[in-house]
């Protein structure tokens, strides 16, 4: 259950109805860029979202976060199914202003993925979500919850939970906010719990095939109990998505790191051509920050790699380094491409004081080495190009793999 830190609606921000679909939603109007849809997860609702909401609306999109039907201020429906949410998300969407982008958190992620290929999204982001069943830890308390769910009503199984967080020495959260969490448990339809409590133990798997728009996978490095980071790692390579870890987070990143998750949202849905948006210099900057992307081994490989890191450079307000990293990232993946071996990763991370830019290959035979006047013996002369404009370059040797990085004072 992710727990908001604060009910009190931001300024800008207010409480709508799409009342032909029965929903309930959170919105706040921007201007000229598009719009946002926030589908929450199981047990949650649109407040999960309040602390994302103002800054990425003061980037000038309209943010809209909803309750699923049977969830919290949204009306119950007579049956429940995966299909049937996403119905709900494409319909919302229909109704915002144009591109759109859905970012669905957990349980919300599975139903965004459903929704992909339903609707001409702008981006689909997958937030601590994944494919396949959820982490074997969750097993045992969603098959009492869904025993329970038959058996007691929502009081009484709230007031089971809050005894045993007491006794479990798990502190209460300030009262206000324990409040909420009361009303939300009590107005959400048991039937619809049930169901996605079901989903999670089936753990239908991801298909992605058809899917609109830039795909993101992202999860908070410090979850634990959702879906593992390989199943999340694996998605995102399968279906040919970025991957982003942030920074300390764990399963909410909306609520536990919410200025580390709306700079990576922003840097993912704004282009670095877009003259609509400017950026000053390390803005959302996040020390710890890694964006992932998988890359096949051909000449649009290049291209993709240089656009990935340069949107990001740009989004974090270094743009004064972009060229630099633009021919470094080139180099590196021109190499990898020549030189390596199945499926190529190019990884961008943010560290205290400098950005890295890291390509990894599956051949760890042939690597780049100083070898006198001529420079760098794989990779010529362009590889000796990193050597010059990078502060710091090297690399690592696996058993299978090898990768190879160079470092860009931020």
């Amino acid at each position: 259950m992710s727990t908001p830190r604060s009910i009190a609606l931001p300024t800008g921000v207010r409480r709508v109805r799409f009342d032909d679909l029965g929903i309930a939603a959170l919105r706040a109007d921007g201007h000229s860029m598009g719009s946002i849809l926030l589908a929450p997860g199981f047990t949650g609702s649109k407040e999960d979202f309040l602390a994302l909401i103002a800054p990425m609306n003061a980037m000038g999109w309209t943010v809209v976060a909803i309750d699923h039907r049977g969830q919290y201020e949204s009306d119950p429906r007579d049956e429940y199914s995966l299909d049937i949410w996403a119905d709900d998300v494409c319909a919302v969407a229909s109704t915002l202003p144009g591109p759109v982008r859905l970012v669905g958190h957990s349980l919300g992620g599975l139903i965004a993925g459903r929704a992909a290929a339903r609707f001409d999204w702008a981006g689909v982001t997958l937030l601590n979500s994944g494919s396949g069943p959820i982490h074997q830890s969750q097993h045992d308390r969603l098959k009492l919850l869904i025993q329970a769910l038959e058996h007691f009503t929502p009081e009484q199984i709230w007031q089971a939970k809050v005894a045993g967080d007491e006794a479990n020495g798990i502190a209460a959260p300030p009262p206000e906010i324990m409040a909420f969490l009361h009303q939300r448990w009590l107005r959400t339809d048991p039937r619809g719990m049930a169901v996605m409590a079901r989903i999670l133990l089936d753990g239908p798997l991801q298909d992605l095939q058809g899917a609109h728009g830039r795909l993101l996978v992202a999860f908070g490095v410090e979850d634990p109990d959702s879906w593992s980071w390989q199943a999340q790692v694996d998605l995102a390579s399968r279906w040919k998505a970025r991957l982003a870890t942030i920074p300390g987070a764990a399963h909410s990143p909306a609520v536990e790191a919410p200025e580390a998750t709306a700079a990576l949202l922003s840097a993912t849905f704004i282009e670095a051509s877009d003259p609509r948006c400017v950026r000053p210099r390390r803005s959302g900057y996040e020390v710890g920050m890694q964006i992932v992307t998988p890359l096949a081994a051909d000449s649009a490989a290049i291209r993709r790699a240089r656009k990935t890191v340069i949107d990001q450079l740009w989004a974090w307000g270094l743009s004064d380094i972009a060229d630099d990293a633009e021919i470094i990232t080139s180099e590196l993946v021109t190499n990898a491409i020549a030189h390596g071996g199945g499926l190529i990763e190019l990884r961008l991370s943010a560290l205290d004081d400098r950005v890295r830019i890291t390509v990894m290959d599956g051949n760890p035979h042939d690597v780049p080495k100083v070898a006198g006047d001529r420079g760098l013996e794989i990779g010529g002369r362009g590889m000796a190009l990193v050597q010059a404009l990078a502060t710091d370059w090297g690399l690592e040797i696996g058993t299978e793999s090898k990768q190879v990085w160079a470092e860009l004072a931020a």
